[in-house]
């Protein structure tokens, strides 16, 4: 081989070397800039928890027949702090299967305490587990909500240490009931809150 052809393969290969390394140096680059992105947009979600929500809790499933298809709606104040939740709330309404509907206002109010934590993810949407702790005149219950997270809404699935419930829970950023009182709470409550176990739950 002449010195020209030497020095023509040595150029090409460097180039090639070099035009390798351009071309990885650019697809790790929009690799990462694709995973803070996706980070980013995650956190934007995470963050905007904190703030006032109703919880709609649906008993799809329970040892206690009148607790089938009862609906349980509670007006929360929800505060992030970095992955953990926190958070109080008060019953403001009862739906029963057949339809019925109790407003609870004033003292009649029943009060929780929330507590959880957030499981981010890279793809898709995050994650978080809230426990519910009720007391209420009779006795205490827990409540596990396993929810997606999203700005204006929450949703997912509960289970209930009252009488084996489990279901479909909301939450939303809209005030499902439009803060209207269809029942200014003057009758004993729809379903017997003593039940089998003390009281329904979340």
């Amino acid at each position: 081989m002449t010195a020209i052809g030497v020095v023509l393969e040595f150029s090409w290969g460097g180039l090639a070397d070099v035009l390798n390394g351009v071309v990885g140096t650019l697809l790790a680059t929009a690799v990462v800039a694709v995973l803070v992105w996706m980070w980013a947009s995650l956190r934007s979600r995470c963050e905007r928890i904190s703030g006032k929500w109703w919880l709609i809790a649906n008993t799809e499933h329970t040892t206690y027949r009148p607790y089938e298809g009862m609906e349980l709606t509670y007006e929360v104040m929800l505060e992030k702090d970095g992955l953990k939740l926190s958070g109080r709330g008060e019953k403001i309404r009862e739906r029963v299967a057949d339809g019925k509907t109790r407003d609870y206002v004033g003292a009649k109010r029943v009060h929780i305490e929330i507590s959880g934590r957030i499981a981010r993810r890279l793809v898709g949407k995050g994650t978080a587990e809230i426990h519910i702790h009720e007391q209420n005149s009779r006795r205490a219950s827990t409540t596990l909500h396993n929810v997606t997270l999203d700005r204006e809404m929450m949703s997912g699935e509960f289970v209930s240490t009252v009488a084996g419930q489990k279901g479909r829970v909301l939450w939303t950023r809209s005030d499902p009931h439009g803060g209207t009182s269809e029942d200014p709470l003057t009758e004993a409550p729809l379903v017997p809150m003593d039940g089998p176990e003390g009281s329904s739950g979340t």
